[in-house]
């Protein structure tokens, strides 16, 4: 008689179970069965427009319960035990604690808003303010793409981002064309639809940049799944090790190559050069070039932007960059690369170019 009520209060639980998932989103399915063990901490910045309610209504709009806590501030937000972080940042603090950097190492972060960006910037990653662009307040739609955390959603229609309109907000997103060298360490979640070279939002290892920092309210529906879907499975993967991406170095001497039109999503209209110099040295670069009545040369070491320079050319004259490259230069480095670029602005031509880097004397 025990046994027989055993195996019927067992079926009676395993058709619970199935009524339970049945109802559960398909994409958060696997939650259900690891209950209590994923929430999330929520910080908005006080002098933006959002509303840290309004997150916490998207993060709750699953049959998936996870807890939610209001963060008051980004120490606490970086001292807290949450299995991901939503910071949401206008505008990044002028200084920012050395341990709160190193407490948001190695976490699991959302960050919303160009402040975040800045902030990423500051925690290494290459998904940070100095690789984004700004966008207007034209119909904003994108398109999502094959990604590492979501998987394959490309087949569906592009998703508009907001339902309403939110007014004067900083759009943005990261400048990382198909053609990129970085897309080989980042992960595109959805591209712009207006221009595609443009990801507002994207992942690297275990943190990803959202570039639509209106407050949720304004968000259409579609947008507010997508950052639930994020969040949720984000919440299911172990933290990443973040670590530097390891770029191809080049060396000194003579290229010649050719640059696509402005804007092209199939071949590359910008090219990137990374350097790292062992001692002090002299670096100097040199660029002719035919074809194109806007070009770019771009230089500059790491994040602290030392040596930053920028040339440009309209009627095809020679460019040139030199900067000398000392001690205490090295020293503010660190591991991180010199980076020099080329560019052709120009919309309506392709261009030819050829470089030459020379550098290694005192």
């Amino acid at each position: 008689m025990a046994l027989h009520l055993q195996r019927w209060w067992r079926l009676i639980f395993l058709v619970a179970c199935g009524v339970m998932l049945r109802e559960t989103p398909a994409f958060a399915q696997k939650q259900v069965r690891r209950p209590g063990l994923h929430s999330f901490g929520v910080f908005v910045d006080p002098s933006g427009p959002q509303q840290a309610a309004s997150y916490q209504n998207v993060l709750t709009g699953s049959s998936v319960k996870v807890p939610v806590t209001i963060e008051k501030s980004l120490e606490s937000a970086a001292a807290s035990d949450a299995g991901v972080l939503v910071l949401v940042i206008d505008r990044m603090p002028e200084t920012i604690p050395e341990e709160t950097i190193t407490a948001l190492k190695n976490r699991k972060v959302i960050g919303v808003g160009y402040g975040a960006a800045q902030l990423f910037g500051q925690l290494g990653l290459e998904i940070n303010g100095d690789a984004c662009a700004h966008f207007g307040m034209s119909e904003i739609k994108v398109q999502l793409q094959p990604s590492q955390l979501l998987g394959d959603l490309s087949s569906r229609r592009p998703l508009s981002v907001y339902a309403k309109d939110p007014g004067d907000v900083d759009n943005f997103g990261v400048f990382i064309p198909k053609t990129a060298e970085l897309v080989e360490f980042v992960d595109p979640i959805a591209r712009e639809t207006n221009d595609p070279n443009y990801s507002p939002v994207i992942r690297q290892g275990s943190y990803v940049l959202v570039g639509y920092p209106a407050d949720p309210e304004f968000w259409s529906e579609d947008f507010r799944t997508l950052f639930l879907r994020i969040a949720l499975t984000l919440s299911e993967k172990k933290p990443q090790e973040l670590a530097q991406p390891e770029f191809k170095l080049s060396q000194p001497g003579t290229q010649r190559f050719d640059l696509a039109r402005r804007g092209s999503t199939d071949k590359a209209f910008t090219r990137t050069f990374r350097f790292r110099f062992k001692q002090p040295t002299k670096f100097s670069a040199t660029l002719e070039h035919s074809g194109s009545g806007n070009m770019m040369l771009f230089f500059m070491g790491g994040k602290e932007h030392l040596h930053l320079t920028r040339r440009d050319a309209k009627d095809g004259e020679k460019l040139q960059i030199e900067a000398q490259i000392t001690a205490a230069d090295l020293k503010a480095i660190g591991d991180q690369t010199w980076t020099l670029s080329v560019t052709n602005f120009d919309s309506d031509a392709e261009a030819s170019a050829t470089l030459k880097v020379d550098y290694g004397g005192p």
